[in-house]
């Protein structure tokens, strides 16, 4: 899947919001328990399909957003 493809119900939109922010290429690959996220090539995370994504404290989804920024900045060289 690419950046251009929807994906409804399946990535929360933060997620979603994020990896378009980069402007990088990126794929979602539907694993048993997880998602597991590519950026331009690189895994990044990988997301729970259970509801501990969607806890109290939203930490899996703040944690896969600051994995997604860092690996971009990676990408791009970017101090």
């Amino acid at each position: 899947m690419t950046a251009k493809q929807p994906i409804p119900g399946i990535l929360p939109d933060r997620v979603r919001e994020a990896l378009e922010e980069t402007l990088l290429p990126w794929n979602l690959e539907i694993g048993g328990k997880h998602w597991k996220i590519k950026l331009d090539g690189r895994l990044v995370g990988v997301l729970p399909k259970s509801k501990k994504m969607h806890d109290a404290s939203g930490r899996p989804i703040k944690n896969t957003i600051a994995q997604i920024r860092r690996t971009a900045k990676e990408i791009r060289g970017s101090p």
